[in-house]
């Protein structure tokens, strides 16, 4: 009897417990080991790798959610290896305060919410520019060739527009126009899962370092009255709702994490949440299709939380909103530039305060605070050349929410001169006039802050910016260091204005550093790691000198080999053979500091074709016209690159399939069918000796199948 491992659709590599013998489906019951503390593995592209695995990095789960469910609680720390996993990640179990549950990501680890559909074969032509595939079980509500959202068609499935996608349910199908030609051809993602990972009434779980993407809904989701929940250092990006959402509980941490490119929100704060800390986040480019909706970082009806040194831009409404009982929030040295409506708005949430945040070249207002939003805040905060297209305000307050209103210490600049702020339904054509008739800002500046290069997100200040050395340290909740962690800088050449127990503090988010002071290099290797020969390029244009320019680039790629010193800020470099690397970039600065930063680079050996043998039938077969002949096959890759694809050509016999195991297929017509199976790893490396049988199919008479005998 002939077993093999059951692939379950959509998941990484089938180690499932399911298994099948040839027209039978068997289910075997899992060994699930009881949670425990400790270090486990998940990688699901290792032939060792298992549902019921001890876990250890021999033997992996295949899947996170089989560790989770295995192994998950708390104290243990699941770490998973480089690959995609296309799963929808449900937090199980919690940790315990000062024993979380760790999950972590070694390498790139992507938990992908779409199904791969790329490869010619997969696709039937349906018209002369749309195909269609089919076995499509979940709607995909959106689709990506190339990495590009396609358009949703409509009418006739046959004449959607090209660059469009239509489902059609009752047969799970999915045509689309790529433009012309077989979309195959361009990498198709079909959107099938509506989260990367959901943690619903969990506490003291982290999940660090991952790759979200092409979610349905959202890409990660904290609900149902969890707590102390952290999330660091993920990307998360391409999906169709908000990118990550914390709705209700305490305590949360979102910190440290890339949120672009969503149909919605990027961060979003709500459900009564409260306690939380949203920091050091960048979020961007995020753009809901119907209306101008999509918030940087959107914080709803949820109140005292910590939104701390994120950077927010080109988001399609505003950068920060605060919104319908989001109040008491502390919002700090958030740098808000260039998105499509405020750079913070505060509407109908009372009590919030911005100390340090800086609004740049928004289309609307800097900061808007509107909508009975009483007992605002508004200390060191810089506001420049909001509005300029649109007539609106460095800083806008409404009538409603003058009550115990409070802004001092900042600074406000329009380089068009136009007015840089409204207060209760008045303009005011300068500063001045507005603090006559207010009282408010006394000791605000209108004044050019002097950033290095705005557009480009660069709000370190210049030397004579009167931002220097003159803010309010005393007020409450004052951050004793700046965005980028440097500590509070008195400038020899600017006298000290500012009030409270520091007095050379800046004003803003950033703290102007004099000449004199040593550059910071940043460098990056990609990729980072991969087969020999490994060809990588390393960069260090993110490196930077706060007084300075770079001026030279040297850069050591650990296997001899050197680039520079040269003024390019980038080298490349193959690595030949297999190895752990160091690579390293020194910079020096036009004032003749210096600073190095390394990366480590992991080269694998050489890659290694994959190979396929055809399980059944186990030798060539005659069989009589109109009968059917099972196929089952293995796929093997010795590098471990899935996941694999899989091509069965029945030589014109009967319609070629993609499936790993066909099962039974039906030779209609009489002829000699050379039927091939070819296996493709990840890379795109096929085998280059596909295993084949010859099937004789007769007019009448006798026939054998893999051992089964039958007479006509």
């Amino acid at each position: 009897m002939h077993w093999l491992a059951h692939v379950i659709p959509g998941s990484s590599p089938a180690r499932a417990c399911s298994r099948i013998a040839v027209g039978v489906l068997l289910l075997v019951p899992c060994a699930i080991p009881a949670s425990a503390a400790g270090t486990f593995y998940v990688d699901g592209s290792s032939e060792t790798c298992s549902a019921s695995a001890p876990g250890t990095e021999a033997n992996p789960f295949c899947t996170i959610n089989a560790a989770l469910n295995a192994v998950g609680g708390p104290g243990t720390t699941i770490y998973v290896k480089a690959g995609v996993y296309r799963e929808q990640v449900t937090v199980p179990v919690s940790g315990a305060a000062g024993s979380p549950l760790i999950l972590e990501a070694l390498g790139t680890v992507v938990v992908d919410g779409a199904n791969d559909y790329s490869g010619a074969e997969k696709w039937v032509q349906n018209s002369n520019t749309v195909w269609y595939v089919s076995g499509v079980a979940t709607p995909p509500l959106h689709v990506f060739k190339n990495g590009v959202r396609l358009a949703v068609g409509s009418g006739d499935y046959k004449k959607i527009a090209a660059n469009s996608y239509r489902y059609e349910p009752n047969k799970g199908r999915l045509h689309v126009n790529a433009g012309g030609g077989n979309p195959g051809l361009h990498q198709i993602l079909a959107g099938a899962r509506n989260s990367g990972f959901i943690v619903t009434g969990r506490s003291w779980v982290e999940i660090r370092d991952f790759t979200v993407t092409r979610a349905q809904q959202r890409g990660v989701i904290v609900q149902g009255g969890s707590s102390n929940i952290t999330l660091r250092g993920n990307t998360v990006n391409l999906c169709l709702g908000y990118g990550v959402q914390v709705d209700g509980g305490s305590g949360h941490v979102v910190a440290a994490n890339t949120v672009s490119d969503h149909g919605d929100h990027g961060i979003v704060v709500s459900g009564g949440a409260t306690s939380c800390r949203i920091e050091d986040n960048e979020c961007f480019r995020n753009v809901y299709v119907s209306s101008r909706r999509a918030n940087g970082i959107h914080c709803t009806a949820s109140t005292s939380n910590r939104f701390e040194r994120n950077r927010v831009h080109d988001n399609q409404d505003s950068g920060v909103q605060f919104q319908s009982g989001a109040n008491n929030n502390l919002s700090i040295q958030n740098i808000s530039w260039s998105n499509g409506d405020h750079g913070f708005h505060d509407s109908n949430s009372t009590g919030n305060a911005h100390l340090g945040d800086v609004a740049s070249a928004n289309v609307q207002d800097g900061f808007s605070i509107d909508g009975n939003s009483t007992f605002s805040r508004i200390v060191n905060c810089i506001a420049v050349d909001n509005g300029t297209a649109t007539s609106r305000f460095d800083l806008r307050i409404d009538s409603a929410s003058i009550p115990g209103f409070v802004s001092d210490d900042n600074l406000f600049w329009n380089a068009a001169g136009h007015s840089p702020v409204s207060y209760g339904g008045s303009t005011y054509a300068s500063l001045a006039a507005y603090t006559a008739a207010s009282g408010k800002d006394t000791r605000s500046i209108q004044d050019d802050p002097r950033f290095v290069n705005s557009p480009g997100g660069d709000f370190q200040l210049l030397a004579g910016s009167r931002a220097i050395d003159s803010a309010n340290s005393g007020t409450a909740n004052w951050p004793s260091t700046d965005a980028v962690g440097h500590p509070r800088f008195d400038d020899p050449a600017t006298p000290n204005t500012g009030m409270g127990p520091v007095l050379h503090a800046d004003r803003g988010a950033r703290e102007y550093v004099a000449s004199g002071t040593a550059p910071l290099a940043l460098l990056t290797v990609t990729p980072s790691s991969g087969f020999a020969p490994l060809a990588v390029t390393a960069n260090a244009s993110g490196s930077y000198d706060a007084d300075a320019a770079i001026a030279s680039y040297r850069f050591e790629f650990g296997d001899g080999a050197v680039a520079g010193p040269q003024p390019g800020a980038s080298a490349s470099h193959t690595y030949a053979a297999a190895g752990t690397y160091t690579a390293r970039v020194t910079v020096v600065s036009t004032d003749g500091g210096s600073a190095m930063a390394s990366r480590t680079v992991e080269v694998s050996g050489t890659n290694q074709a994959p190979n396929g043998t055809i399980d059944t039938p186990s030798a060539n077969v005659s069989i009589q016209a109109g009968q059917s002949v099972s196929f089952t096959g293995s796929g093997n890759d010795p590098d471990s690159d899935v996941p694999l694809a899989f091509a069965w050509n029945f030589g014109g016999g009967a319609p070629n399939q993609t499936a790993e195991d066909p099962g039974s297929v039906t030779f209609a017509a009489a002829g000699t069918f050379t039927v091939t199976f070819t296996v493709t790893d990840a890379r795109g490396v096929s085998d280059p000796t596909p295993a084949s049988r010859v099937i004789t199919v007769n007019g009448s008479g006798t026939g054998t199948a893999d051992g089964v005998h039958w007479t006509i």
